[in-house]
């Protein structure tokens, strides 16, 4: 059942599970949506949008770079914030960058989908080290 803790008093029985059930759902889906992004298949697409290796390297590098700046910051504050807030913020710069990618596809628009690759970088700078540190 978990190690004893301040923290098991405030939670009603049961929620510790459902917690942690909807924690790996969520995990699941953000996996699975980071292969798309990370994967060759958005290689694939900018290439045949743009022909250039050049703008897959700049859409595919944006996002990693994002990451790598924001994530020590937004690490931080999840051991000094509460995760909960840190999540819900996520959830918005998670939702924006779907609705960004989803309409820049759309109408293959490059300079949408860097925006959104930029967006996805901070949506996983800000979500993953308070998810990880819900896991631990």
């Amino acid at each position: 059942r978990g190690p004893p803790g301040p923290w098991r008093a405030e939670m009603a029985p049961g929620e510790d599970m459902r917690n942690l059930r909807l924690l790996l759902l969520y995990s699941f889906f953000a996996s699975s949506s980071r292969s798309i992004w990370a994967g060759d298949i958005l290689s694939a697409y900018v290439f045949l949008l743009t022909g250039s290796d050049s703008a897959v390297g700049v859409i595919t590098g944006v996002r990693g770079v994002a990451q790598l700046a924001l994530s020590p910051v937004m690490g931080w504050l999840a051991d000094v914030r509460r995760r909960d807030t840190i999540l819900r913020f996520g959830a918005a710069v998670g939702l924006a960058c779907a609705v960004v990618s989803a309409w820049s596809v759309h109408t293959n628009h490059l300079p949408g989908l860097f925006a959104s690759m930029l967006a996805a970088g901070c949506y996983f700078a800000v979500t993953g080290p308070a998810v990880d540190a819900l896991f631990a």
